[in-house]
């Protein structure tokens, strides 16, 4: 799955695919399905359908205005903004193989704030997880 988002005047494309979570193990030493079991704990009863009170497909959702901050708050409690962070770089590596390491990558922006690019994220993430019918 394919996205891409508009941070600081530059259109980054992300991806998400097979190769995904072998770019995110060499880059952080981290396991990418646990990182996303993290997230998901952290916001996933955000996206919750009212009348049915059934998880909805995240990448269908979106974050509404009204849980924004509340998503922030929680990232930042349960210490899942790196990750966030990390899987960010992992989809936009994936997507341009010529991205710096993740450090450098983000000295080019002036302004990177979690709701500017979290939707996207979740949905790529969600992608991972899921497939479709044919």
């Amino acid at each position: 799955m394919q996205k891409s988002v508009e941070i600081d005047g530059k259109k980054i494309n992300l991806l998400s695919s097979g190769v995904t979570p072998i770019i995110y193990k060499a880059a952080f030493q981290r396991d990418y399905f646990s990182d996303i079991g993290t997230i998901l704990e952290a916001v996933g009863d955000l996206f919750k359908d009212d009348e049915s009170q059934t998880n909805k497909k995240l990448s269908e959702t979106g974050i509404k205005s009204d849980d924004g901050m509340n998503f922030a708050i929680r990232l930042l409690k349960s210490g899942s903004v790196p990750i966030l962070y990390n899987l960010f770089w992992t989809y936009a590596k994936n997507a341009d193989g010529m991205i710096p390491k993740l450090e450098d990558w983000l000295k080019e922006f002036s302004q990177l704030a979690i709701l500017d690019f979290s939707q996207e994220i979740i949905s790529l993430l969600m992608s991972s997880l899921t497939t479709k019918k044919v």
